[in-house]
């Protein structure tokens, strides 16, 4: 061919000083720094390097490839020091990210998995949760060229469904709001106690002393504080996902709208204000407006909520927010 087949560094192979531009190559591995040198050089042929030529290598002979690969590995290693410590920067970060992304998936179908057992619908608090969303556009990329690494956005989207589901799953009903053995009046058609028709009853009445402390039933944020009729003196608390609980025929309250409260915060007090026949409080759970039986979720969210936070770590069951009776 005319031409040595000695391996020397051309021209267009040259690296800028470490602190420019090029230093932030660091998404590029060395392997590819190697195949961007080895296209300007030219083609490998079995009887050595043909330049100029501006074609993308062969690799049939594999004995020349490992003599290029690492020619132009100490090469860029020599020009740029930075290079091989960026390179295996990238790969432990790459590596955290997939690791995190498969954490994710493995907390969002516990959380999911609880959530079903308690007759939610996981599938439902997800496309809920990406309502009442907007603002503009603004792409996010981890290429010069805008594009996303897919990596990425899934370590995004199972963040995303992890933390929607757990959020839900904190907010289910899960502590007694007043003591469990005192249950007067369940949940479904009953006789009116004040004129003996048929009546739907939304809720669970628990019979006490007035005075005695009501609990929240689970993490949430208190939306209303003040009197409703029938129900005399009310605190409402909304816990996510469209569910909401409700306290009523208190005699005083103990908590204001907007504050934050945790599963077993006390905010209220039983009372006998409002359609009501003696002190008690009445208990209700609301699914988008909807009254539902809170008694499977009083009985089995404890049991269900300890198995699905057994695999957590302990700093992930502290932020839940639950507190346990």
């Amino acid at each position: 061919m005319g031409r040595s087949a000695a391996l020397t560094e051309p021209a267009a192979f040259a690296m800028p000083a470490p602190h420019t531009a090029a230093v932030q190559m660091h998404c590029e591995s060395w392997m590819s720094l190697a195949f961007w040198g080895m296209w300007h050089v030219g083609s490998v042929g079995s009887s050595g390097i043909e330049v100029g030529k501006g074609r993308a290598p062969s690799f049939r002979r594999s004995s020349i490839w490992w003599v290029v690969r690492f020619a132009f590995r100490d090469s860029i290693s020599a020009v740029m020091p930075e290079a091989a410590a960026l390179a295996r920067l990238e790969a432990r970060q790459l590596a955290f990210i997939e690791n995190l992304t498969r954490y994710a998936d493995r907390r969002a179908a516990l959380a999911g998995n609880a959530l079903r057992q308690l007759g939610l619908d996981p599938g439902s608090m997800v496309a809920a949760a990406r309502t009442a969303q907007g603002g503009p556009f603004e792409r996010v990329s981890t290429s010069r060229d805008g594009s996303l690494d897919p990596r990425f956005e899934r370590m995004a989207l199972s963040l995303a469904r992890m933390s929607t589901l757990e959020d839900g799953l904190n907010g289910v009903p899960q502590f007694m709001p007043a003591d469990m053995r005192m249950i007067s009046s369940g949940f479904g058609y009953r006789s009116d106690p004040f004129n003996g028709h048929a009546a739907m009853h939304a809720g669970l009445d628990f019979r006490g002393p007035v005075g005695a402390p009501i609990h929240a039933a689970a993490k949430g944020r208190v939306t209303f504080v003040g009197t409703k009729t029938g129900y005399g003196k009310v605190v409402e608390i909304s816990h996510g996902n469209g569910m909401m609980t409700r306290y009523a025929h208190m005699s005083a309250w103990r908590a204001r709208v907007g504050q934050a409260v945790a599963a077993g915060d006390v905010i209220g007090q039983i009372g006998n204000t409002g359609r009501s026949t003696g002190p008690h409080l009445h208990f209700e759970v609301r699914i988008h407006d909807r009254a539902v039986n809170p008694r499977p979720f009083l009985e089995s969210a404890p049991h269900v909520l300890e198995e699905a936070r057994a695999d957590l770590p302990q700093r992930a069951v502290a932020q839940s927010g639950q507190v346990r009776g």
